[in-house]
């Protein structure tokens, strides 16, 4: 009996990392965070919200944040003019208020201006 219950549960939990998505947070400074949706709580109105990330001059604030899949590329523009482009599987999931790793290096006065989505079909 307590099989069935252990195959019931892994069932449960293959179809529940078929069906995760992650919310992906860029810093303007090149540092990121890939987050289960699972670590964010439902809230209703009027509720003070919750930190995703911490800030720091260290990492600096926040240019964009958006749900990713694992199959998903991202491209980050510089004011300078730099791209790159990153796949989301390379990138460390993180907890809900951790400061990031680092996703692009910088030059000195460079900030990561723009960020875009690339699915796996290559679409933007």
């Amino acid at each position: 009996d307590s099989n069935l219950n252990m195959e019931n549960l892994n069932d449960k939990m293959l179809i529940l990392a078929t069906k995760e998505k992650f919310i992906l947070t860029v810093t303007n400074k090149g540092f990121g965070q890939v987050v289960s949706f699972y670590e964010y709580r439902a809230t209703s109105r009027g509720t003070q919200g919750f930190k995703n990330i911490e800030l720091t001059s260290k990492n600096g604030s926040v240019v964009a944040a958006f749900p990713v899949d694992f199959n998903d590329h991202i491209i980050m523009v510089t004011n300078t003019g730099r791209i790159m482009r990153c796949s989301v599987i390379d990138m460390r999931i993180t907890h809900r208020g951790a400061r990031g790793v680092i996703l692009f290096r910088l030059e000195p006065r460079e900030t990561v201006s723009s960020v875009s989505r690339v699915d796996e079909t290559g679409e933007y």
